[in-house]
């Protein structure tokens, strides 16, 4: 039975579901592995704070972004795989992997959605008030934000490790 994607779609949308895992798996780990610890130890509350604002407004347009081509490259890609059999149809342990990965992207989703229109814009508002001289610290939205961070790298790593089942089932 011959995929009902073209070849040359199927290719692309592998290249563009890697590049965009790339993005936001590896946006992640730099984040939460390598620059907020650092600035934790190196900055005051304040410009840690004006770090993480200053970081979520470069990375979130292109998580955002990364989430939608991970979408559409994954519908894309399990449109052309013989183990898909349809909607919840667990017959398999690719379908199982599938389905526990989705789950997972879908935490990771909510998580990402929770940062972007509660805890940063939390941070701003911090930032505002710190701004106008009022003493506030903002140490709690700051440490918030960098668990939320580390937990979306690790939920990522765990979708990289069900995408390894589901290849090799």
């Amino acid at each position: 039975m011959s995929s009902p994607v073209p070849a040359w779609a199927l290719t692309a949308a592998y290249a563009l579901h890697m590049l965009a895992t790339i993005v936001l798996v590896g946006g992640l780990f730099v984040l939460s592995v390598l620059w907020l610890p650092a600035a934790s130890r190196s900055l005051s509350a304040h410009d840690q704070a004006n770090l993480l604002r200053a970081i979520s407004r470069r990375f979130q347009p292109l998580a955002w972004l990364s989430i939608a081509v991970l979408v559409a490259t994954g519908m894309t890609q399990m449109a052309a795989s013989p183990n898909y059999l349809g909607l919840l149809a667990i017959d398999n342990l690719w379908s199982a992997a599938m389905l526990a990965k989705h789950t997972a992207f879908g935490a990771m989703l909510a998580l990402a959605a929770y940062q972007t229109w509660v805890v940063t814009p939390t941070l701003e508002r911090q930032a505002l008030l710190r701004a106008a001289d009022t003493g506030l610290e903002g140490r709690a939205a700051t440490a918030s934000q960098q668990r939320l961070l580390r937990i979306n790298l690790w939920i990522g790593i765990v979708i990289l490790g069900l995408t390894a089942i589901a290849r090799t089932a």
